[in-house]
């Protein structure tokens, strides 16, 4: 479905306009953070596959988006490595963050197939994320792929994730997700797990891709409502989601703590 359909709400953020020209297949996620009180909604990303863009647009893009020039030469260094690309937007009380990923995930699995230990984690997401008015507002996350890991595994890297937070009720609604997402695929090792980091912060979280899994978001209702529940977001806030994305389906679930130490999640729905 065409990006101005699924973000018609988005035109006048420049990273929809950059994106909507490009005239290519995309993928498309809202997303959805909640923190203690707190729900963010404005939010979006999209992946492009590198097969569709020329490197010099994108770089181009990074540009018009005024992404900072240390960043830029990062970029530009690094984007012969990667298969893809995302482009994201955040808006939190009229403040804007934009963001560029790379994605190595090619490069990932590739030498998971090969290497001894397919498990061990690589770099498989950079992404730079900055404040287009505030140029020192700016941070470059790091995300860890491990190939390849089973169910429990996950499971229990998300437990000693968790092992410094003391309610530990969004992880059992994780658990509970994870293992709903696990019934509608065959196989223990299809989901995507990635941990992030960021230096000089508290950051330390998690990233589940359950695209594989093609899971409705109606079937996830009450899970996702304990966890909305559980970081104090009203019930007419969280129900104004569902009625968002009750025809979509899950595409990422991702949290932990962020870079100031407090817990969060973020809920990704499939659009496209």
């Amino acid at each position: 479905m065409p990006i101005e359909l699924e973000l018609n709400n988005y035109k006048d953020t420049v990273p929809f306009r950059l994106v909507n020209k490009l005239g290519v297949p995309l993928y498309i996620e809202k997303s959805f953070k909640v923190a203690p009180g707190e729900l963010t909604d404005r939010r979006y990303l999209v992946g492009i596959y590198k097969k569709y863009i020329n490197e010099d647009i994108m770089i181009s893009m990074c540009r018009e988006m005024n992404m900072p020039e240390d960043f830029l030469e990062i970029f530009v260094k690094s984007q012969a490595q990667a298969g893809g690309f995302g482009i994201g937007y955040q808006e939190k009380d009229s403040e804007r963050i934009y963001k560029v990923y790379l994605d190595f995930f090619d490069k990932v699995m590739l030498q998971a197939r090969i290497m001894p230990n397919p498990n061990r984690p690589a770099k498989m997401n950079v992404g730079f994320k900055w404040n287009p008015e505030k140029p020192n507002s700016k941070i470059i996350s790091t995300y860890h792929c491990y190939p390849m890991i089973t169910v429990s595994d996950i499971k229990n890297r998300l437990k000693n994730l968790y092992s410094g937070i003391e309610n530990k009720n969004s992880l059992e609604a994780i658990y509970k997700i994870l293992d709903l997402a696990s019934t509608k695929v065959e196989g223990d090792d299809l989901f995507i797990y990635l941990e992030a980091s960021e230096k000089g912060t508290l950051r330390k979280s998690f990233d589940i891709n359950l695209i594989q899994a093609n899971l409705p978001t109606q079937e996830a209702t009450s899970l996702l409502t304990q966890l909305f529940e559980h970081f104090s977001i009203s019930q007419s806030q969280y129900e104004d989601v569902f009625q968002q994305i009750e025809s979509k389906t899950l595409g990422h679930l991702s949290g932990g703590i962020d870079m100031a130490g407090t817990e969060f999640l973020t809920v990704y729905v499939k659009m496209s």
